[in-house]
Protein backbone atom coordinates (compact mmCIF):
# COMPACT_ATOMS: atom_id res chain seq x y z
CA UNK A 1 0.00 0.00 0.00
CA UNK A 2 3.05 2.38 0.99
CA UNK A 3 4.68 1.40 -2.00
CA UNK A 4 1.30 2.16 -4.58
CA UNK A 5 1.25 5.28 -3.00
CA UNK A 6 4.95 6.26 -3.09
CA UNK A 7 5.18 5.24 -7.01
CA UNK A 8 1.81 7.58 -7.85
CA UNK A 9 3.45 10.17 -5.90
CA UNK A 10 6.84 9.68 -8.56
CA UNK A 11 4.68 9.60 -11.57
CA UNK A 12 2.50 12.52 -11.16
CA UNK A 13 5.89 14.29 -10.46
CA UNK A 14 7.45 13.03 -13.31
CA UNK A 15 4.30 13.69 -15.35
CA UNK A 16 4.23 17.40 -14.32
CA UNK A 17 8.33 17.64 -15.48
CA UNK A 18 7.27 16.46 -18.94
CA UNK A 19 4.52 18.92 -19.40
CA UNK A 20 6.80 21.54 -18.06
CA UNK A 21 9.52 20.80 -20.88
CA UNK A 22 6.80 20.79 -23.88
CA UNK A 23 5.49 24.55 -22.54
CA UNK A 24 8.98 25.84 -22.33
CA UNK A 25 9.71 24.11 -25.92
CA UNK A 26 5.72 25.94 -27.47
CA UNK A 27 6.77 29.25 -26.10
CA UNK A 28 10.24 29.22 -28.34
CA UNK A 29 8.66 27.96 -31.14
CA UNK A 30 6.33 31.47 -31.33
CA UNK A 31 9.25 33.85 -30.23
CA UNK A 32 10.16 36.14 -33.71
CA UNK A 33 13.77 35.11 -33.22
CA UNK A 34 12.92 31.09 -33.98
CA UNK A 35 11.55 30.98 -37.30
CA UNK A 36 10.38 33.14 -40.42
CA UNK A 37 8.44 36.26 -39.19
CA UNK A 38 4.88 36.04 -38.69
CA UNK A 39 2.00 37.27 -41.11
CA UNK A 40 1.55 40.79 -39.43
CA UNK A 41 5.03 41.53 -39.19
CA UNK A 42 5.63 44.74 -41.42
CA UNK A 43 8.45 43.86 -43.97
CA UNK A 44 10.13 46.77 -45.89
CA UNK A 45 10.12 46.01 -49.44
CA UNK A 46 13.00 45.06 -51.62
CA UNK A 47 14.25 48.48 -53.53
CA UNK A 48 13.99 46.26 -56.67
CA UNK A 49 10.73 44.36 -56.03
CA UNK A 50 9.26 48.23 -55.35
CA UNK A 51 10.89 49.30 -58.63
CA UNK A 52 9.35 46.70 -60.35
CA UNK A 53 6.12 46.76 -59.29
CA UNK A 54 6.16 50.55 -60.32
CA UNK A 55 6.98 49.54 -63.71
CA UNK A 56 3.57 47.06 -64.21
CA UNK A 57 1.20 48.36 -66.60
CA UNK A 58 -2.40 49.23 -65.58
CA UNK A 59 -4.38 46.01 -66.74
CA UNK A 60 -6.79 48.64 -67.87
CA UNK A 61 -4.88 49.62 -70.36
CA UNK A 62 -3.00 48.77 -73.57
CA UNK A 63 0.42 50.08 -75.36
CA UNK A 64 1.46 49.85 -78.69
CA UNK A 65 4.58 50.48 -80.50
CA UNK A 66 4.40 51.61 -84.22
CA UNK A 67 7.94 50.59 -85.58
CA UNK A 68 9.09 51.29 -89.16
CA UNK A 69 11.91 52.32 -91.30
CA UNK A 70 11.87 56.57 -92.68
CA UNK A 71 9.15 57.50 -95.04
CA UNK A 72 7.09 54.44 -94.59
CA UNK A 73 3.64 55.71 -94.23
CA UNK A 74 3.50 56.00 -90.66
CA UNK A 75 2.01 59.64 -90.26
CA UNK A 76 -1.29 58.29 -92.02
CA UNK A 77 -1.09 54.88 -89.80
CA UNK A 78 -0.64 57.51 -86.38
CA UNK A 79 -3.71 59.51 -87.60
CA UNK A 80 -5.98 56.49 -88.83
CA UNK A 81 -5.04 54.65 -85.67
CA UNK A 82 -6.20 58.11 -83.43
CA UNK A 83 -9.36 58.26 -85.17
CA UNK A 84 -10.14 55.61 -83.15
CA UNK A 85 -11.97 56.47 -79.83
CA UNK A 86 -10.42 54.17 -77.71
CA UNK A 87 -6.59 54.94 -79.54
CA UNK A 88 -4.07 57.47 -79.50
CA UNK A 89 -0.82 56.70 -81.12
CA UNK A 90 1.80 59.75 -80.78
CA UNK A 91 4.11 60.97 -83.29
CA UNK A 92 8.22 60.40 -83.15
CA UNK A 93 8.74 60.94 -79.44
CA UNK A 94 12.73 59.93 -79.74
CA UNK A 95 12.62 63.05 -82.47
CA UNK A 96 13.54 65.91 -80.59
CA UNK A 97 14.42 69.49 -82.71
CA UNK A 98 18.00 70.09 -82.96
CA UNK A 99 19.21 66.45 -81.78
CA UNK A 100 20.51 64.29 -84.19
CA UNK A 101 19.23 60.54 -83.56
CA UNK A 102 22.60 59.51 -82.04
CA UNK A 103 22.09 61.83 -79.11
CA UNK A 104 19.54 59.41 -77.40
CA UNK A 105 21.75 56.99 -75.43
CA UNK A 106 19.93 53.88 -74.52
CA UNK A 107 19.62 55.01 -71.06
CA UNK A 108 17.88 58.51 -72.53
CA UNK A 109 15.39 56.54 -74.69
CA UNK A 110 14.47 54.21 -72.02
CA UNK A 111 13.54 57.04 -69.33
CA UNK A 112 11.78 58.79 -72.73
CA UNK A 113 9.72 55.91 -73.11
CA UNK A 114 8.71 55.48 -69.45
CA UNK A 115 8.03 59.19 -69.15
CA UNK A 116 5.35 59.18 -72.15
CA UNK A 117 3.90 56.21 -70.10
CA UNK A 118 3.96 57.55 -66.97
CA UNK A 119 6.38 55.14 -65.45
CA UNK A 120 8.06 56.10 -62.57
CA UNK A 121 11.74 56.91 -63.55
CA UNK A 122 14.53 55.46 -61.31
CA UNK A 123 17.05 57.40 -59.27
CA UNK A 124 19.60 57.18 -62.17
CA UNK A 125 17.36 58.31 -64.83
CA UNK A 126 15.75 60.96 -62.74
CA UNK A 127 19.44 62.84 -63.05
CA UNK A 128 19.34 62.42 -67.16
CA UNK A 129 18.41 65.90 -69.15
CA UNK A 130 15.70 64.79 -71.53
CA UNK A 131 14.38 67.47 -74.46
CA UNK A 132 11.19 69.78 -73.30
CA UNK A 133 9.32 67.27 -75.94
CA UNK A 134 9.44 64.54 -73.95
CA UNK A 135 7.30 65.96 -71.50
CA UNK A 136 5.11 67.53 -74.06
CA UNK A 137 4.55 64.11 -75.50
CA UNK A 138 4.32 62.84 -71.68
CA UNK A 139 1.40 65.76 -71.21
CA UNK A 140 -0.72 65.10 -74.25
CA UNK A 141 -0.24 61.43 -73.49
CA UNK A 142 -1.91 61.68 -69.94
CA UNK A 143 -4.60 63.79 -71.55
CA UNK A 144 -5.26 61.05 -73.99
CA UNK A 145 -5.68 58.42 -71.49
CA UNK A 146 -7.99 60.95 -69.13
CA UNK A 147 -10.16 61.15 -72.36
CA UNK A 148 -10.65 57.50 -71.87
CA UNK A 149 -8.19 56.27 -74.84
CA UNK A 150 -7.06 53.06 -72.93
CA UNK A 151 -4.74 52.15 -75.76
CA UNK A 152 -2.02 54.38 -76.19
CA UNK A 153 1.56 54.04 -78.11
CA UNK A 154 3.89 55.97 -80.07
CA UNK A 155 5.92 56.33 -83.66
CA UNK A 156 9.44 54.32 -83.17
CA UNK A 157 11.85 54.61 -86.45
CA UNK A 158 14.25 51.89 -86.46
CA UNK A 159 17.04 54.02 -86.71
CA UNK A 160 16.54 55.52 -83.50
CA UNK A 161 18.16 53.55 -81.50
CA UNK A 162 15.70 50.32 -82.13
CA UNK A 163 17.88 47.09 -83.14
CA UNK A 164 20.46 48.42 -80.21
CA UNK A 165 18.33 47.96 -77.59
CA UNK A 166 16.43 44.93 -78.46
CA UNK A 167 17.25 42.52 -74.83
CA UNK A 168 15.53 45.95 -72.73
CA UNK A 169 12.92 46.12 -75.59
CA UNK A 170 11.73 42.65 -75.05
CA UNK A 171 11.55 42.79 -71.78
CA UNK A 172 9.83 46.32 -71.78
CA UNK A 173 7.42 44.66 -73.70
CA UNK A 174 6.95 41.28 -71.84
CA UNK A 175 6.52 43.07 -68.44
CA UNK A 176 3.48 45.38 -70.32
CA UNK A 177 2.40 42.86 -73.01
CA UNK A 178 3.21 45.82 -75.23
CA UNK A 179 1.41 45.09 -78.75
CA UNK A 180 3.96 45.82 -81.97
CA UNK A 181 3.05 46.99 -85.48
CA UNK A 182 5.52 46.74 -88.23
CA UNK A 183 5.06 48.69 -91.25
CA UNK A 184 6.99 48.33 -94.40
CA UNK A 185 7.20 49.21 -97.82
CA UNK A 186 7.39 46.57 -100.43
CA UNK A 187 8.79 48.96 -103.05
CA UNK A 188 11.98 50.01 -101.48
CA UNK A 189 12.27 52.41 -104.54
CA UNK A 190 9.72 54.29 -103.61
CA UNK A 191 10.52 54.86 -99.97
CA UNK A 192 13.92 56.02 -101.10
CA UNK A 193 12.57 58.36 -103.89
CA UNK A 194 11.06 59.73 -100.73
CA UNK A 195 13.33 60.25 -98.70
CA UNK A 196 15.28 62.13 -101.41
CA UNK A 197 12.31 64.20 -101.75
CA UNK A 198 12.06 65.18 -97.85
CA UNK A 199 15.81 66.02 -97.77
CA UNK A 200 15.22 68.57 -100.90
CA UNK A 201 12.18 69.86 -99.77
CA UNK A 202 11.86 69.29 -95.85
CA UNK A 203 8.20 68.17 -96.04
CA UNK A 204 7.63 64.78 -94.29
CA UNK A 205 4.30 64.94 -94.75
CA UNK A 206 1.53 67.32 -95.34
CA UNK A 207 -2.21 68.03 -95.76
CA UNK A 208 -1.90 71.07 -98.03
CA UNK A 209 -2.96 69.57 -101.04
CA UNK A 210 -1.61 72.88 -103.24
CA UNK A 211 1.70 72.18 -100.93
CA UNK A 212 1.75 68.43 -102.15
CA UNK A 213 0.82 69.15 -105.55
CA UNK A 214 3.92 71.41 -106.08
CA UNK A 215 6.19 68.48 -104.60
CA UNK A 216 4.54 66.00 -107.28
CA UNK A 217 5.41 68.30 -110.61
CA UNK A 218 9.21 68.33 -109.24
CA UNK A 219 11.72 65.21 -110.39
CA UNK A 220 13.98 64.16 -107.84
CA UNK A 221 17.80 63.35 -108.61
CA UNK A 222 18.60 59.90 -106.90
CA UNK A 223 22.64 59.08 -105.91
CA UNK A 224 22.73 55.66 -107.36
CA UNK A 225 25.47 54.58 -105.21
CA UNK A 226 24.03 55.78 -101.83
CA UNK A 227 20.79 53.80 -102.76
CA UNK A 228 22.30 50.75 -103.21
CA UNK A 229 24.08 50.92 -100.56
CA UNK A 230 20.97 51.96 -98.36
CA UNK A 231 18.65 48.79 -100.18
CA UNK A 232 21.64 46.29 -98.73
CA UNK A 233 21.77 48.00 -95.11
CA UNK A 234 17.93 47.82 -94.75
CA UNK A 235 18.00 44.40 -96.08
CA UNK A 236 20.33 43.34 -93.21
CA UNK A 237 17.96 45.02 -90.67
CA UNK A 238 14.82 43.79 -91.90
CA UNK A 239 16.62 40.22 -91.04
CA UNK A 240 17.45 40.98 -87.92
CA UNK A 241 13.85 42.54 -87.11
CA UNK A 242 12.32 39.22 -88.58
CA UNK A 243 14.49 37.44 -86.13
CA UNK A 244 13.48 39.44 -83.71
CA UNK A 245 9.41 39.31 -84.45
CA UNK A 246 9.48 35.74 -84.44
CA UNK A 247 11.57 35.31 -80.86
CA UNK A 248 8.03 37.46 -79.08
CA UNK A 249 5.58 35.60 -81.62
CA UNK A 250 7.17 32.36 -79.92
CA UNK A 251 6.67 33.45 -76.42
CA UNK A 252 2.86 35.02 -77.05
CA UNK A 253 3.39 38.80 -77.97
CA UNK A 254 1.24 40.47 -80.37
CA UNK A 255 2.98 41.36 -83.93
CA UNK A 256 1.44 42.75 -86.52
CA UNK A 257 2.80 42.84 -90.12
CA UNK A 258 1.36 45.42 -92.19
CA UNK A 259 2.44 47.15 -95.50
CA UNK A 260 1.93 50.56 -96.82
CA UNK A 261 0.95 49.75 -99.86
CA UNK A 262 -2.15 47.93 -98.15
CA UNK A 263 -2.69 50.59 -95.48
CA UNK A 264 -6.02 51.63 -97.10
CA UNK A 265 -7.26 48.15 -97.36
CA UNK A 266 -6.29 47.02 -94.12
CA UNK A 267 -7.12 49.87 -91.70
CA UNK A 268 -10.20 48.26 -89.99
CA UNK A 269 -8.37 44.51 -89.54
CA UNK A 270 -5.37 46.56 -88.16
CA UNK A 271 -7.80 48.51 -85.81
CA UNK A 272 -9.55 45.22 -84.79
CA UNK A 273 -6.33 43.80 -83.67
CA UNK A 274 -5.56 46.41 -81.41
CA UNK A 275 -8.31 46.59 -79.54
CA UNK A 276 -8.94 42.84 -79.71
CA UNK A 277 -8.92 41.20 -76.46
CA UNK A 278 -8.86 44.87 -75.08
CA UNK A 279 -11.95 44.82 -72.22
CA UNK A 280 -11.70 48.45 -70.84
CA UNK A 281 -12.91 49.42 -74.83
CA UNK A 282 -16.27 48.63 -75.68
CA UNK A 283 -15.92 50.09 -78.88
CA UNK A 284 -15.38 48.05 -81.87
CA UNK A 285 -12.23 48.20 -84.46
CA UNK A 286 -14.55 49.44 -87.26
CA UNK A 287 -15.53 52.59 -85.40
CA UNK A 288 -13.97 55.91 -86.18
CA UNK A 289 -14.29 59.44 -85.11
CA UNK A 290 -14.34 62.11 -88.37
CA UNK A 291 -13.49 60.94 -91.99
CA UNK A 292 -9.93 61.71 -93.81
CA UNK A 293 -11.18 63.64 -96.90
CA UNK A 294 -8.36 66.41 -94.96
CA UNK A 295 -5.62 64.17 -94.43
CA UNK A 296 -2.39 63.53 -95.41
CA UNK A 297 -1.83 64.09 -99.37
CA UNK A 298 0.03 61.28 -100.87
CA UNK A 299 3.18 62.91 -102.42
CA UNK A 300 4.33 60.79 -105.38
CA UNK A 301 1.59 59.08 -106.77
CA UNK A 302 1.65 57.61 -110.20
CA UNK A 303 4.34 56.00 -111.92
CA UNK A 304 7.77 55.99 -110.25
CA UNK A 305 9.90 56.81 -113.70
CA UNK A 306 7.62 60.22 -114.09
CA UNK A 307 9.53 60.96 -110.97
CA UNK A 308 13.02 60.43 -110.98
CA UNK A 309 15.21 63.04 -112.62
CA UNK A 310 17.97 60.06 -113.81
CA UNK A 311 15.64 57.18 -113.98
CA UNK A 312 17.97 55.28 -116.97
CA UNK A 313 20.72 55.22 -114.62
CA UNK A 314 18.44 54.42 -111.97
CA UNK A 315 17.20 51.24 -113.97
CA UNK A 316 20.48 50.45 -114.89
CA UNK A 317 21.86 50.36 -111.65
CA UNK A 318 19.02 47.91 -110.19
CA UNK A 319 19.37 45.36 -113.20
CA UNK A 320 22.71 44.92 -111.67
CA UNK A 321 21.56 43.45 -108.47
CA UNK A 322 19.42 40.79 -107.70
Amino acid sequence: MKWSFFKTVLLLTALAAVLTVLSTFRGLQVQPDAGPPSASVDLQPDENEEEESAEAAPSSETWIILLAFQRSGTHYLTQELSRHPCMYVAGEILLAPGLKEDWWSPQKRRAGIKTFYNISLSAEEKTLELPEVSAQWASESSKALAEGKMIRGFNWKVSQGFLQDLPWIEEFIATHQVRLIWLQRRNMLRRYLSMQSNRRFFVAATTDKSEASRIKKEKIPIPVEKMLKDFKAREAEVKQLHHFFKTLESKGHHVLQVTYEDLSASMDTIRAWAVNGVTACRVSGDSVRGDDKDGYQKLHPGNVSDMVENWKEVTAALKRTK
